[in-house]
This record gives structure tokens, C-alpha cells and sequence, in this order.
């Protein structure tokens, strides 16, 4: 993916380094801002899997992203693992390709 002179206003890492002769501001957000931002960046790394399908490096942007609102909002790397655990073993995972919905969405309308 090419990179653009120009970026959409959006959370970014804590090392990325300002661009010689690009207009741009980067500023520390409150907290609130912060986990509104980390929604955000989530939907649109999530996006950009939809793009590329076979890209490790975006899989790891939504995790990173996923882990750092977590924190913010005080859930620990460790419990979200054990509850993935958790449900991998109560319900299995989406190896299957099951896909559910209402019987009444199914049938045929009278």
C-alpha cells in the first residue's frame, strides 16, 4: 500500500517520527479521546485486513490496537486469553464455517 502525503486524523504509535515538509500536528489526547480513537483505529485496521487478506503486519496493527484499548480500560492481556481459552473450549472456534440465523429470516415469506 502506497503512502499518502496526507493522513486522515487518527491515533497514532508512540514512535512514528514527524515527515520532513508535511503540515502536521501530533498532540497527547485525554483518556476518553484516547479509547474513542482506539475504537476507531480498530475498524479501520480491520479494514485494511479486508484489503489484504494475507498481511501478517495487519493482523498485528488490530492486535495491538485491540490490547492497547483493553488496558486503557484496565482488562489485562492474560484475561483476554484465558477467556478466549475459555470459550475455544465451551464452544469450539469458527473453524467450521457454521453460519447461524432466525429460522424466520430462512423461510419463505407467506
Amino acid at each position: 500500500m502506497s503512502t499518502s502525503p496526507v493522513r486522515c486524523p487518527q491515533l497514532i504509535r508512540d514512535e512514528m517520527v514527524e515527515r520532513p515538509g508535511v503540515p502536521e500536528a501530533v498532540q497527547t489526547v485525554p483518556n476518553e479521546i484516547a479509547i474513542a480513537l482506539l475504537v476507531a483505529k480498530i475498524h479501520s485496521e480491520t479494514e485494511e485486513i479486508a484489503r489484504d487478506l494475507t498481511n501478517p503486519e495487519e493482523y498485528g496493527d488490530v492486535l495491538d490496537a485491540l490490547f492497547a484499548l483493553a488496558r486503557r480500560n484496565g482488562v489485562s492481556i492474560i484475561d483476554i486469553q484465558d477467556a478466549r481459552a475459555r470459550k475455544l473450549a465451551d464452544k469450539g472456534g469458527f473453524e467450521q464455517r457454521l453460519f447461524w440465523s432466525p429460522t424466520s429470516v430462512m423461510e419463505p415469506a407467506a
